[in-house]
């Protein structure tokens, strides 16, 4: 809680310096959409095979093992950003951002290591959050029709709500198909009450005006700290997003 409160009280004193020597200031907005990934660790993956393989032994007899996959899930949002230009070099920026991101998470894939009995499940983690980034920006090609920003910083992510975790399950054991029979929806308590990360990125802005720019983005951002859920690290999250947005300049 010091480091994050540290590193919100220098990020205030420099926008405020910067503010007081203000030559130049672009708002806008962004529409993302992407993908988000949980990184599990292969300790959680084991576990679960090995709680999935149990459940299934007691319910059924079945002495099968489990292998477990992960994978990305869809995710989208949309950011408010403020950049405003060092007055010894208007190349250099400071940009500012509010952002609010939907669905991250990740898939966990699970399947049978048997032929003889088959049960595939797949279970859906997702959660909302408040995204601040803080980020050094570096304009190329100033003022032309065609800029190119590249962009890196840290960032502070708040989860909004609980997470919300939903299990789909099919299978057969060769006479009787369960396909569609099983269906869960659960809701767990995020312990995390904010995270640090790193994003980096570029911007390609199209300057129809001069106080007007479309916004092409492409952005990958990563936590440093794990994910928990109702005690559990469940993983650490990053998120590849390109999004969409319009810029508006004061001179």
């Amino acid at each position: 809680m010091k480091k994050i409160v540290a590193f919100l009280l220098m990020t205030t004193v420099c926008i405020c310096e910067g503010l007081a020597q203000i030559q130049q200031m672009t708002f806008g907005i962004r529409g993302a959409i992407g993908s988000s990934y949980l990184a599990f660790s292969d300790e959680d993956k084991e576990n679960l095979g090995k709680t999935l393989a149990e459940t299934m032994r007691k319910n059924t007899g079945s002495q099968t093992g489990y292998y477990i996959d992960d994978d990305s899930v869809f995710a989208g949002g949309f950011f408010l950003f403020c950049n405003y230009a060092f007055p010894q070099n208007q190349n250099f920026g400071i940009q500012t951002e509010l952002g609010l991101l939907f669905n991250n998470g990740a898939e966990l894939i699970c399947k049978t290591r048997s032929s003889k009995f088959y049960l595939k499940e797949n279970i859906n983690l997702s959660y909302n959050s408040l995204e601040l980034p803080v980020l050094l920006t570096y304009t190329f090609n100033k003022d032309k029709f065609v800029e190119i920003i590249p962009h890196a910083g840290l960032y502070l992510s708040f989860p909004l709500g609980k997470c919300s975790g939903t299990i789909d399950a099919t299978g057969s054991d060769g006479s009787y198909d369960y396909s569609g029979k099983v269906s869960i929806e659960e809701e767990y308590k995020i312990d995390n009450s904010c995270m640090i990360g790193f994003a980096t990125g570029c911007d390609v802005a199209m300057n129809f005006t001069k106080i007007s720019a479309l916004i092409l983005n492409l952005r990958y951002m990563i936590d440093f700290n794990e994910l928990q859920i109702e005690g559990d690290e469940i993983g650490r999250r990053s998120v590849f997003l390109f999004s969409v947005g319009y810029r508006y300049t004061v001179r």
